[in-house]
């Protein structure tokens, strides 16, 4: 391969790296289940890191509790599934929808603060590819 081609290949990464990086700084989260106590808590640990949070209780026992679900994967750029809490009809609604609208899933048997501070902190860890 050319050094000029070698030279473009790296820049194209180093734009892509900065363009994640900017995407990862300000990101809209939704979590699914498990929020009902401790939503507020989440809530201040993602806007301490600059993230948007929204939260759906993972009930779906109406069609606008399954409508309202679809609509937070929708707007969200990382989708969190707590399953613990969770019926089975709503981690499986989450991850089809995630899946058909192509966005990203994490599924955890719990999310307290300190698991979803840990989240964050993986999350701009992995989006650091390095650099030319």
């Amino acid at each position: 391969m050319s050094p000029q081609l070698m030279g473009c290949i790296c820049h194209l990464r180093c734009r892509a790296s900065r363009h994640l990086s900017a995407i990862k700084d300000k990101m809209r989260i939704g979590i699914v289940g498990g929020v009902d106590r401790s939503g507020s808590l989440l809530q201040e640990v993602a806007e301490a890191r600059g993230h948007q949070l929204e939260l759906h209780t993972g009930v779906m026992s109406s069609a606008t509790a399954a409508s309202s679900l679809r609509a937070l994967i929708a707007r969200s750029e990382l989708v969190v599934v707590v399953t613990d809490v969770n019926s089975h009809n709503a981690v499986r609604a989450a991850r089809r929808e995630a899946k058909l609208r192509k966005r990203p899933l994490r599924i955890v048997r719990r999310m307290g603060s300190a698991q979803f501070a840990a989240l964050l902190r993986g999350l701009g860890v992995a989006t650091r590819f390095g650099t030319c």
